[in-house]
Protein backbone atom coordinates (compact mmCIF):
# COMPACT_ATOMS: atom_id res chain seq x y z
CA UNK A 1 0.00 0.00 0.00
CA UNK A 2 2.94 2.52 0.65
CA UNK A 3 3.81 2.14 -2.81
CA UNK A 4 0.47 2.83 -4.22
CA UNK A 5 0.18 5.71 -1.86
CA UNK A 6 3.64 7.34 -2.87
CA UNK A 7 2.25 6.79 -6.59
CA UNK A 8 -0.66 8.94 -5.43
CA UNK A 9 0.95 11.55 -3.58
CA UNK A 10 3.51 11.97 -5.86
CA UNK A 11 1.21 12.35 -8.88
CA UNK A 12 2.65 10.25 -11.02
CA UNK A 13 -0.59 9.89 -13.31
CA UNK A 14 0.59 13.64 -14.10
CA UNK A 15 3.64 12.49 -15.42
CA UNK A 16 1.99 9.96 -17.29
CA UNK A 17 -0.41 11.73 -18.76
CA UNK A 18 2.25 14.53 -19.88
CA UNK A 19 4.14 11.71 -21.61
CA UNK A 20 0.85 9.87 -23.32
CA UNK A 21 0.58 13.41 -24.77
CA UNK A 22 3.86 14.02 -25.90
CA UNK A 23 4.09 10.56 -27.54
CA UNK A 24 0.82 11.22 -29.24
CA UNK A 25 1.81 14.60 -30.78
CA UNK A 26 5.47 13.53 -31.28
CA UNK A 27 5.64 9.97 -32.06
CA UNK A 28 9.72 10.04 -31.79
CA UNK A 29 8.46 10.11 -28.10
CA UNK A 30 7.04 6.77 -28.13
CA UNK A 31 10.09 5.13 -26.36
CA UNK A 32 9.90 7.10 -23.28
CA UNK A 33 6.87 5.67 -22.56
CA UNK A 34 8.35 2.82 -21.38
CA UNK A 35 11.47 4.44 -19.62
CA UNK A 36 9.14 6.87 -17.81
CA UNK A 37 6.98 4.28 -16.03
CA UNK A 38 9.60 2.24 -14.99
CA UNK A 39 11.05 5.39 -13.54
CA UNK A 40 7.47 6.11 -11.97
CA UNK A 41 7.52 2.49 -10.25
CA UNK A 42 11.36 3.00 -9.07
CA UNK A 43 10.16 6.54 -8.08
CA UNK A 44 7.57 4.61 -5.62
CA UNK A 45 9.62 1.64 -4.82
CA UNK A 46 12.03 3.67 -3.32
CA UNK A 47 9.32 6.05 -1.30
CA UNK A 48 7.96 2.91 -0.06
CA UNK A 49 10.96 1.71 1.28
CA UNK A 50 11.95 4.82 2.74
CA UNK A 51 8.71 5.02 4.38
CA UNK A 52 8.56 1.56 5.67
CA UNK A 53 12.05 1.22 6.70
CA UNK A 54 12.80 -2.19 5.10
CA UNK A 55 13.84 -2.30 1.26
CA UNK A 56 13.47 -6.49 1.25
CA UNK A 57 10.08 -6.18 2.73
CA UNK A 58 8.61 -3.94 -0.63
CA UNK A 59 10.92 -6.21 -2.68
CA UNK A 60 9.07 -9.29 -1.53
CA UNK A 61 5.30 -7.36 -2.31
CA UNK A 62 6.57 -5.91 -5.64
CA UNK A 63 7.12 -9.89 -6.77
CA UNK A 64 4.63 -11.25 -5.17
CA UNK A 65 2.27 -8.57 -6.74
CA UNK A 66 3.76 -9.07 -10.31
CA UNK A 67 3.74 -13.21 -10.04
CA UNK A 68 -0.10 -12.24 -8.71
CA UNK A 69 -1.28 -10.57 -11.80
CA UNK A 70 0.39 -12.77 -13.96
CA UNK A 71 -0.95 -15.69 -16.04
CA UNK A 72 1.43 -18.49 -16.40
CA UNK A 73 2.41 -19.39 -20.00
CA UNK A 74 3.22 -23.25 -20.43
CA UNK A 75 6.66 -22.38 -22.50
CA UNK A 76 7.76 -19.32 -20.22
CA UNK A 77 10.91 -19.19 -19.22
CA UNK A 78 12.08 -18.00 -15.83
CA UNK A 79 11.36 -14.34 -15.14
CA UNK A 80 14.82 -13.15 -15.34
CA UNK A 81 14.15 -10.01 -17.80
CA UNK A 82 11.32 -6.94 -17.59
CA UNK A 83 10.65 -4.30 -15.29
CA UNK A 84 10.15 -6.23 -12.44
CA UNK A 85 13.37 -7.91 -11.33
CA UNK A 86 14.97 -5.08 -12.04
CA UNK A 87 13.23 -3.44 -9.66
CA UNK A 88 13.49 -5.84 -6.82
CA UNK A 89 17.35 -6.07 -7.58
CA UNK A 90 17.38 -2.16 -7.18
CA UNK A 91 15.76 -2.92 -3.99
CA UNK A 92 17.59 -5.90 -2.92
CA UNK A 93 20.60 -3.74 -3.64
CA UNK A 94 21.87 -1.12 -1.49
CA UNK A 95 20.21 2.33 -1.92
CA UNK A 96 22.35 4.87 -4.30
CA UNK A 97 24.19 7.70 -1.73
CA UNK A 98 22.47 10.87 -2.33
CA UNK A 99 24.90 13.12 -4.09
CA UNK A 100 24.49 17.27 -3.64
CA UNK A 101 27.11 17.61 -5.70
CA UNK A 102 25.62 16.01 -8.26
CA UNK A 103 22.42 17.45 -7.99
CA UNK A 104 23.82 20.62 -8.18
CA UNK A 105 25.90 20.22 -11.21
CA UNK A 106 22.56 18.65 -12.83
CA UNK A 107 21.03 22.31 -11.81
CA UNK A 108 24.25 23.76 -13.13
CA UNK A 109 23.81 22.38 -16.34
CA UNK A 110 20.12 22.64 -16.92
CA UNK A 111 20.03 26.61 -15.94
CA UNK A 112 23.06 26.44 -18.28
CA UNK A 113 21.11 25.17 -20.46
CA UNK A 114 17.89 27.35 -20.83
CA UNK A 115 19.96 30.85 -20.41
CA UNK A 116 21.98 29.43 -23.63
CA UNK A 117 18.02 28.41 -25.33
CA UNK A 118 16.80 31.87 -23.96
CA UNK A 119 19.58 34.03 -25.39
CA UNK A 120 19.75 32.20 -28.31
CA UNK A 121 16.29 33.23 -28.97
CA UNK A 122 17.41 36.57 -28.36
CA UNK A 123 20.04 36.77 -30.50
CA UNK A 124 17.30 35.47 -33.35
CA UNK A 125 14.96 37.94 -32.45
CA UNK A 126 17.27 40.97 -32.83
CA UNK A 127 18.95 39.45 -36.59
CA UNK A 128 14.91 39.78 -37.50
CA UNK A 129 14.78 43.22 -35.93
CA UNK A 130 17.99 44.36 -38.13
CA UNK A 131 16.89 42.62 -41.07
CA UNK A 132 13.45 44.47 -41.01
CA UNK A 133 14.86 47.49 -40.33
CA UNK A 134 17.88 46.80 -43.47
CA UNK A 135 14.98 45.88 -45.32
CA UNK A 136 12.87 48.97 -44.69
CA UNK A 137 15.77 51.66 -45.40
CA UNK A 138 16.83 49.89 -48.68
CA UNK A 139 17.22 52.56 -51.48
CA UNK A 140 14.30 54.00 -52.80
CA UNK A 141 12.13 52.70 -50.20
CA UNK A 142 10.32 55.02 -47.55
CA UNK A 143 11.37 53.95 -44.07
CA UNK A 144 8.48 55.01 -42.38
CA UNK A 145 5.96 53.21 -45.03
CA UNK A 146 7.05 49.91 -43.92
CA UNK A 147 5.86 48.32 -40.80
CA UNK A 148 7.52 48.77 -37.71
CA UNK A 149 9.92 51.80 -38.71
CA UNK A 150 10.19 54.48 -37.02
CA UNK A 151 8.71 57.46 -38.75
CA UNK A 152 11.71 59.69 -37.43
CA UNK A 153 14.30 57.69 -39.17
CA UNK A 154 15.30 59.86 -42.29
CA UNK A 155 17.91 57.25 -44.61
CA UNK A 156 20.02 59.61 -47.68
CA UNK A 157 21.55 58.29 -50.12
CA UNK A 158 24.45 60.11 -51.93
CA UNK A 159 25.71 58.57 -55.28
Amino acid sequence: MAHERAHLHLRHHLFLITVALSSALNPLLRPLGTATAFALERWADETAATHLGDRSLVARAVAKAALAGRTPHPFALAASGGPVPRRVSALLAAPAPTRPAAMLAGALVLGLAALSAQTALDGASDLHDGIEIAQATAPGQNPAAHHGAPAHVVVSHTR
